[in-house]
């Protein structure tokens, strides 16, 4: 579409996805995973607080932030220069993960490279660093529809403002763009640090889902398997912890779904 400018212009067509039997199971080998496994990929902006959900979904006695190397030594640092992978639920029947996605706003040099990032810049200069963040906006929207069983896409905004349906509407068109047939995720929206409501999931969803439906397109419903809004209000308020136990609820409640759904359409599972 000419009227959509935030889309890279090329004349790439688009290309049709099958699942590759040698390539899932070696994906699942890695870090000794044997059981079949789902991945939730954690999308948005740097500044919305996708670490610090996936952080609080882990819960106490997990790593805090990934590590990332500055020269010959590993120190830590934000997530916002990397694409790091939690374990949210380990067993014997099936394993999930979490995939801490860079932000896509971008900036030309990720926080997270520090001093090592620095001392890089000055060598290859900033326009390599550009390129590398056009690259990634680019890029790591299709990859994270592409992986992800659920698509979390973590906002500021509320499911009654427009600004929220349009954030998430062309985040969801750079990754489908060249994506001619794939496998749909789930799509989750998350609403983050949203004051205290008694609104349901239920009600979130449904008046996020009229935005969609107000759009004449429908796209959301047509690219993701469903579609639901979540707000997770700020820590320390009354219903955090409810809300966010409801959240790693719905999580591992779609996932189990869409392994399931996932095995039918590929005729096995992903360690087989």
């Amino acid at each position: 579409d000419s009227d959509c400018d935030y889309l890279p212009k090329c004349n790439l067509p688009k290309v049709a996805l099958v699942a590759n039997r040698k390539v899932l199971k070696a994906l699942a080998g890695d870090h000794g995973c044997t059981s079949p496994f789902g991945l939730i990929t954690f999308n948005g902006n740097s500044t919305n607080g996708k670490s610090f959900l996936i952080t609080e979904l882990l819960g106490p006695g997990h790593q805090q932030s990934p590590f990332v190397v500055s020269s010959s030594k590993l120190c830590k640092g934000a997530t916002t220069g990397d694409c790091s992978v939690f374990p949210l639920e380990r067993k014997a029947h099936r394993e999930i993960w979490c995939l801490d996605c860079e932000g896509t706003n971008g900036t030309c040099l990720p926080a997270a490279l520090g001093d090592f990032g620095r001392e890089l810049l000055s060598h290859f200069g900033v326009d390599s660093f550009s390129a590398r963040a056009d690259l990634v906006k680019r890029t790591l929207p299709i990859f994270s529809f592409l992986m992800g069983h659920v698509f979390v896409y973590v906002t500021r905004e509320s499911c009654s403002n427009i600004t929220a349906y349009g954030e998430v509407l062309e985040y969801a068109l750079k990754a489908t763009q060249w994506v001619q047939n794939s496998i749909k995720p789930s799509l989750v929206v998350i609403e983050n640090k949203a004051p205290c409501s008694r609104h349901t999931i239920e009600d979130t969803t449904a008046e996020f889902l009229q935005k969609d439906a107000e759009s004449g397109d429908f796209f959301l419903s047509k690219h993701f398997a469903d579609v639901r809004f979540v707000q997770i209000f700020v820590k320390g308020r009354p219903r955090y912890n409810a809300r966010l136990a409801e959240f790693r609820k719905l999580l591992i409640e779609v996932m189990d779904c869409n392994l399931k759904s996932q095995k039918m359409q590929l005729g096995f599972d992903v360690n087989k």
